[in-house]
């Protein structure tokens, strides 16, 4: 059996991401202006020049050259940080007591927030402020429109905002809190506004994009395929509607609080996990029409970005957009597709679109995750696989999943698969877990061992059931009686996967309370997976060096 190259290779995409965000996030932190680092980045410049010019009669100047263009980039994050952080001055405003009347237009489709405890019904949506007439906002709006309890929500289309339409609201602000610490908190640039019919009036409508309307359109038809024939099981229809379309607003508390003990919450937030579900059965249909991989992009992405919007562009759909983007587009562009080179592209280009994102946590969270996986997905991998693995001595044939020995049975084979695939999955498991659960701890005071087990039943049945929902939106639109079989068969999933989570959450002490660590420890922790992955990957790289001696 061939072994394959583990070692290290040089991507200078990683260290310019690396540099870059550590230059923006020390413009955050500390308060500089953006013509220090701007200058000194010019400076630098001046130098790595002069450097690159005397490299040729002095050879060993040329090992300065990196890391003055790593330095470079840090100074031009820095100012990039900087630049944001000076429209945050403002911040120390009493965000809660300040009367506002603003003029904007609707940025995405209302979706019901919570009741109030007056019986109020409240919707949300984005709000992009055009004119300020009383008051101060931050750049981010999110409206919380409160209707009187004598208005039907099923009236909501006809009665309040959509999509497009101008507005003049007058409302109570509120600076937005995150949950994360410290430098976090300040550096949010979002408000929540509360108002409503009587305090609010409409101006025109149809100020947005065709392109997201047609796009928040297509949305509105899938949810209504989606519970097609199945309208009496709301738990199941509602809980389809999150995992495929993002209306999580529609879940009950009881399901909530349930994945949410186990862990398991994340697979309703349209994230990296539904990106790449839609983009492996996009590339799967792709090969089945023998279409090349360079050319995979030009498919890939007008499907992802319509995807994208159509289920309200968040913050965490939008990077793993990007990402799935970047990565496939490496072939077209005559670059081989490389995992931690797309990951470090995408932050670069986020990053440089809405420096402020390195503070949210959904980005930490998103980046820390992923990288995790990438890089401690082999350590555990490789060990599970080889129980799964035939007798050496005997004679192999096929290869990945389907190896197997000359002569095995059907049954046999079946075993191995499978064993190889349930192994792939708790590879991955665990390797999310290692790198989630410091920052789960840090940020929300809770460690979910359950995760560990829940992820490798969870995540197969949300392939299955957005799988089968893009069968119902495929067919469904021409033939009504198929959405109504494949709904039937995604609620034999749904069912299945709400009993598996609620078993998991039975689990003693699968999901504790916890102190919150100081950042020190955490920082230990990543410390501690960054040298055993480099420990790991160097012996590889020896390994395979001595064999080819």
């Amino acid at each position: 059996m061939s072994s394959e190259y583990v070692g290290f290779k040089r991507r200078p995409a990683v260290g310019l991401g690396c540099a870059y965000a550590i230059g923006i996030l020390c413009g955050i932190l500390y308060n500089v202006s953006f013509v220090i680092p701007v200058a000194l980045a010019a400076a630098l410049a001046v130098i790595c020049v002069a450097m690159l010019a005397m490299a040729e009669k002095n050879s060993s100047l040329s090992r300065f050259i990196n890391p003055l263009l790593f330095l470079i980039i840090i100074c031009i994050g820095w100012a990039t940080g900087s630049f944001e952080a000076e429209e945050l001055r403002y911040g120390n405003k009493p965000w809660d007591t300040d009367k506002i009347e603003i003029i904007g237009i609707v940025c995405n489709d209302p979706e019901p927030a919570f009741e109030s405890a007056s019986g109020e019904s409240v919707w949300a949506f984005n709000f992009k402020t055009e004119h300020v007439v009383v008051g101060c906002v931050p750049s981010r709006v999110r409206v919380f429109w409160h209707m009187a309890s004598n208005v039907s929500k099923h009236k909501w289309k006809h009665y309040a905002p959509k999509y497009g339409d101008k507005l003049r609201i007058r409302g109570q602000i509120r600076r937005y809190k995150h949950g994360s610490p410290n430098f976090m908190a300040k550096t949010s640039k979002r408000a929540d506004i509360d108002t409503g019919p009587g305090r609010s009036l409409f101006l025109s409508r149809d100020h947005g994009s065709a392109f997201v309307r047609g796009c928040l359109e297509g949305r509105r038809s899938a949810y209504r395929l989606l519970a097609l024939g199945i309208e009496e099981h709301t738990q199941s229809v509602a809980l389809i509607h999150a995992l495929l379309l993002g209306y999580r607003s529609q879940m009950t508390s009881e399901i909530k609080n349930i994945f949410a003990e186990t862990g398991v919450l994340h697979v309703f937030a349209i994230s990296g996990l539904h990106v790449g579900i839609i983009a492996v059965l996009l590339t799967r249909l792709l090969r089945i029409f023998r279409v090349s991989r360079v050319y995979w992009v030009l498919f890939l992405c007008p499907c992802l970005l319509v995807y994208t919007v159509a289920t309200g562009a968040r913050a965490s759909a939008v990077r793993a957009c990007v990402m799935a983007i970047v990565y496939y587009l490496a072939p077209l562009v005559r670059r081989k597709a490389d995992i931690p080179s797309a990951i470090a592209v995408a932050g670069i280009l986020i990053l440089t679109w809405a420096p402020l994102q390195i503070t949210d946590v959904g980005f930490i969270f998103s980046f820390i995750v992923v990288i995790g996986i990438v890089a401690l997905y082999p350590l555990f991998d490789r060990p599970l696989k080889r129980f799964w693995e035939p007798d050496p001595f005997l004679q192999w044939t096929g290869g990945g999943n389907s190896l197997h020995a000359v002569g095995d049975s059907v049954w046999i084979r079946l075993r191995r698969v499978t064993g190889r695939y349930v192994s792939s999955l708790a590879a991955m498991s665990i390797a999310a877990w290692l790198s989630s659960a410091p920052l789960t701890m840090y940020f929300f005071s809770r460690l979910s061992v359950a995760a560990l087990i829940a992820n490798i039943f969870v995540i197969p049945l949300a392939f299955m059931i957005v799988l089968t929902g893009c069968l119902t939106i495929v067919f469904g639109t021409c033939l009504s009686w198929m959405a109504v079989t494949f709904n039937h068969a995604n609620l034999i999933l749904v069912h299945a996967q709400i009993a598996i989570v609620s078993l998991a959450s039975r689990i003693p002490f699968g999901s504790v309370a916890v102190q919150t660590p100081p950042i020190w420890i955490v920082c230990a922790w990543y410390m501690l997976l960054a040298v055993i992955a480099i420990r790991f990957y160097a012996r590889g790289l020896s390994d395979i060096t001595h064999k080819a001696c």
